[in-house]
């Protein structure tokens, strides 16, 4: 059988028939590669798409962080660092304030110190110490104008004669569990009408009960109480001032002496 041959081909007719066979064959050989590869790009392509939509699992965010754990942009509540506490009254201020003060008395004698009460005598507290830092206990006159041996002994009068006072008068404060139930009970002193204290103020030496009900209680001495039994007459007071509860030592109780029995 002749082949005719194609002036323009360079080349025999079985060398154009074994090329055309190698090259059917080398597409049938990459023709799998090429599918899969195109397959792993369409995944590839597909997930990216899911990735960008926003349905992501297990990602961190602003809400849930990686932990697993909730977030919240609120403190916590049991915590105190970040808290913002609420103003406090006036009256909530000052009580706090006093609730841990001592009055320091100075006086001729010795150092007199007493704790205030003023949960149960607000405005008998807040007038004791409006006068003391006025400085109105420091004047030259002050004394004790009034010892009675076995039951007070009284002082607060500029004057140092015992009509004198503050000239602005408070309101009985006595409807309250405060009692003189024993010695360095302090307690403001008035005249015959309730609402007539001012500035003068005594301090038992001996438990006076019988006073319960009638004169405003705003203190009790805790420390000095061997000084009270020391004034006399006329004793120079040289002036208060207030200091924080932690600086004083109270006196310690006196232990009574036990009776020896015979046998």
């Amino acid at each position: 059988m002749a082949f005719r041959l194609n002036r323009f081909s360079p080349v025999s007719p079985i060398s154009y028939v074994r090329r055309t066979a190698l090259l059917i064959g080398l597409l049938l050989f990459s023709l799998p590669a090429f599918a899969e590869s195109n397959t792993e790009s369409k995944q590839e392509s597909l997930w990216q798409k899911i990735k960008h939509s926003g349905f992501q699992s297990e990602q961190p965010s602003e809400t849930t962080p990686a932990t697993g754990t909730p977030q919240s942009n609120n403190p916590n509540p049991n915590t105190t660092n970040n808290q913002v506490r609420p103003a406090l009254s006036p009256a909530e201020e000052f009580r706090q304030t006093y609730l841990h003060k001592v009055a320091v008395m100075q006086t001729q004698r010795g150092e007199i110190a007493f704790k205030l009460f003023p949960d149960e005598a607000p405005k008998t507290v807040e007038n004791f110490v409006s006068l003391v830092k006025k400085g109105f206990y420091d004047v030259p006159s002050m004394k004790f104008h009034r010892v009675v041996p076995g039951f007070v002994v009284q002082t607060g009068d500029p004057t140092g004669t015992g009509y004198g006072g503050s000239g602005s008068p408070i309101q009985l404060e006595a409807k309250n569990t405060l009692s003189h139930d024993k010695i360095g009970i302090v307690a403001m002193a008035r005249g015959p009408a309730p609402n007539s204290a001012t500035s003068q103020f005594y301090i038992t030496l001996k438990p006076q009960i019988k006073l319960d009900g009638k004169y405003a209680i705003f203190g009790k001495v805790i420390k000095g109480l061997n000084v009270l039994d020391l004034i006399q007459q006329d004793d120079r007071v040289y002036g208060i001032q207030f200091v924080d509860e932690a600086q004083i030592q109270p006196d310690q109780p006196v232990k009574k002496k036990s009776r020896l029995h015979m046998f």
